[in-house]
């Protein structure tokens, strides 16, 4: 085995064994998704070795070429994401941090997701941490941001101060990742890919999320047991998913759980990424802005319509997964073709163009 091209350790804090590696076990033949092929377990780090996604990521993609024709979105990227979403959704997982530098390519072009850092299984436990890349996240999942002064106040009332308060406010803040246009995202390229996960140290270190490149995808943390609250306080509102959190106890605390919609609406900012080139600004659609803005031209599109659909504020409201799929602009696409030629003439454009960048990438490096 061979560490991959331009890798790098990266923090995860072991517990002595991460989450991500219980999901990926799981997930062992789920089509559509990084299949994970050997894990290596030793005291200070844990070893993934993953399959080879030989073409990179979506996010190389789209820097080289800037956007997809809708045709090719729909049918070689949208569609494939939806099956692999409605597999992990079938099983209980939510992956939580959908967006192109966690969706890879392999060297026939076809389109996987991985990256499970901050996956979740909710049949296990209740999601309601405030986990993901900001302009991905959902309305429901920005509800349980808690930062800044009200992150000071909610630690002075529940009795947490000093180091204590600090910590929490550090661990939640890494949860949350921001990208930065400028730094290459993180790809599994040529022999067989190794991460090594570490002990992480921010449990003592504060973490700005702002400084997180794109490729930093961070995992559920375990539960740091310094974060009792004193024992004269009131019961403190719970910090990490885990079992024994239970939908009372979030209620108590101002928190909701979550649920498999979180990932839809990611695909609706990557479906309107892919066709418009940029993210359509979904910090500011979670706060209160009705919708993205769309071309004239495009306005009453199936493809505006499917991104209102996958963008519908109300988590209970919006479409699943699977009726995603069935949507008149991924219908549309065929174009009376059947599924199987149109997706195989989509992946094979998508492979050309990375094979492309590869080589244009190589050339500019030699």
């Amino acid at each position: 085995m061979r560490r991959r091209r331009g890798s790098s350790a990266r923090p995860y804090p072991c517990s002595p064994r991460p989450t991500q590696v219980d999901i990926m076990e799981a997930l062992i033949g789920t089509p559509g998704v990084v299949q994970l092929l050997d894990v290596q377990e030793h005291s200070s780090s844990v070893f993934l070795v993953l399959e080879d996604c030989a073409l990179g990521d979506l996010w190389s993609l789209l820097s080289s070429r800037g956007c997809l024709r809708q045709r090719e979105a729909a049918l070689g990227v949208v569609a494939p994401l939806l099956r692999a979403l409605v597999r992990l959704h079938a099983q209980g997982v939510l992956h939580r941090d959908l967006k192109p530098e966690n969706v890879f390519l392999d060297a026939q072009g076809r389109v996987v997701l991985g990256d499970f850092g901050l996956a979740i299984c909710e049949r296990e436990e209740l999601p309601f941490l405030c986990a993901g890349t900001r302009d991905y996240m959902a309305p429901e999942v920005l509800a349980n941001h808690l930062e800044g002064r009200d992150w000071a106040d909610n630690c002075a009332t529940h009795g947490w101060t000093g180091q204590c308060a600090k910590d929490c406010s550090s661990a939640w803040t890494s949860l949350v990742t921001t990208r930065s246009h400028s730094s290459s995202s993180s790809q599994l390229q040529g022999q067989a890919a190794m991460l090594t996960y570490q002990p992480s140290q921010y449990k003592t270190t504060p973490i700005d999320s702002g400084s997180l490149a794109p490729s930093a995808a961070l995992p559920s943390p375990t539960p740091l047991y310094s974060l009792s609250p004193s024992a004269s306080s009131a019961a403190a509102p719970p910090q990490w998913e885990s079992p024994c959190v239970g939908r009372a106890s979030l209620a108590a605390a101002g928190l909701r759980a979550y649920g498999p919609a979180v990932d839809v609406w990611a695909v609706g900012v990557l479906a309107y990424e892919l066709v418009m080139g940029r993210p359509p600004g979904l910090l500011s659609v979670g706060i209160g802005v009705d919708e993205p803005a769309f071309p004239p031209a495009l306005e009453d599109s199936a493809w505006a319509a499917f991104v209102r659909a996958a963008l519908t504020r109300d988590p209970s409201a919006r479409p699943s997964a699977a009726q995603l799929l069935d949507h008149p602009w991924v219908r549309q696409q065929l174009c009376g073709s059947c599924p199987e030629q149109a997706e195989r003439e989509c992946r094979d454009v998508l492979r050309r163009t990375a094979v492309v960048e590869e080589a244009r990438c190589d050339d500019a490096a030699a």
